[in-house]
């Protein structure tokens, strides 16, 4: 045998390829484990912005119902009211938005991924509850100045 002959030589090459294999198996376990920990935390993240909005529409919503109690009551109609409802600015999911209509209060993450809809109590045609468009999460203004409507906003400040 040839000092400088390594073709047929075998000794260090079980080493090398149980290091090389061990690293390979650990890097695809752990892209495993990444990718699936990834859709569970995207999973939760969805279903904890979902329990906010409702806890927040559900808020918005029982205000809404007394000052429409308020305003469709005859002894109470000539009433000024203005509410500030705390709501929170932001859900796990990040900012959402409110729109408001006579039936139903919609909230949605602004980048759509979770939408909530929450009925409001029963409409009462004589009363119109509106807002300007979409409301940005955070307070939010209930008005009713007597008349037909009730206003829903963003509070100022």
């Amino acid at each position: 045998m040839n000092r400088f002959d390594f073709g047929s030589d075998s000794r260090g090459l079980s080493t090398v390829t149980g290091y090389t294999l061990t690293l390979a198996i650990t890097g695809i376990l752990l892209t495993g484990l990444i990718t699936g920990a990834t859709g569970f935390v995207q999973s939760e993240t969805e279903l904890t912005a979902t329990n906010q909005l409702e806890i927040a529409g559900n808020t918005l919503g029982s205000e809404l119902g007394t000052t429409h109690g308020i305003a469709t009551n005859p002894a109470d109609s000539n009433q000024q009211i203005t509410t500030t409802v705390d709501l929170p600015d932001r859900t796990a999911a990040g900012a959402y938005t409110i729109t408001v209509t006579d039936t139903q209060i919609q909230l949605a993450t602004v980048d759509g991924d979770v939408t909530v809809t929450e009925p409001l109590p029963a409409a009462n045609e004589e009363i119109n509850i509106t807002s300007n468009g979409r409301i940005s999460g955070g307070s939010v203004t209930i008005r009713y100045s007597g008349g037909t409507t009730i206003e829903v906003g963003a509070t100022n400040g």
